[in-house]
């Protein structure tokens, strides 16, 4: 009996540690280039924060048609900048947008085949994500999150901004 206990914990602790290696696994990327291959596409002010978002798309992504699902190769690129303030009031250009301050997050959604299993019930399609901090280091904990977020927009390929790609 005791053996039988000893083996279930033994293999409970390889579970637990191949699902949390599995789960650190960096398979989205961060795309350094981003800013110089991809295409800025939309641009919105993020109230309740204050902060400034920039949304970019890889050439592959950016051949999506409208209304249809995003090819295999698509990596899409949130930039979050804290928005400059004065007075306590977040400053604002002449469209009305915010005025970028320090970059806060880098957060990347890669649609590849086969991808997303590892988000159990909170699967959105083929994507991964992970957030990065502005220097491209991984932010562990956040992917999660973000896949379940991103099942609200599952009638648009899990992409809330597919939209204003084709604006």
């Amino acid at each position: 009996m005791k053996i039988h206990k000893t083996i279930g914990v033994c293999v409970a602790i390889l579970v637990s540690s191949f699902v949390f290696l599995w789960a650190q696994e960096d398979r989205v990327g961060f795309p350094r280039d981003y800013e110089k291959s991809f295409k800025l596409y939309h641009v919105f002010n993020r109230e309740e924060r204050p902060q400034l978002r920039e949304i970019w798309i890889n050439p592959v992504g950016a051949q999506a048609e409208s209304g249809k699902v995003f090819p295999y190769g698509t990596i899409i690129v949130m930039v979050t900048y804290d928005a400059k303030a004065q007075d306590g009031k977040p400053l604002q250009d002449d469209r009305g947008l915010y005025i970028k301050g320090k970059t806060n997050r880098v957060d990347v959604m890669r649609k590849e085949k086969g991808y997303g299993e590892a988000y159990g019930a909170s699967r959105s399609g083929e994507w991964e994500f992970n957030a990065y901090s502005p220097d491209g280091k991984l932010r562990p904990g956040d992917a999660a999150r973000c896949a379940k977020c991103h099942i609200d927009a599952s009638t648009t390929d899990f992409v809330f901004t597919a939209k204003e790609l084709k604006k």
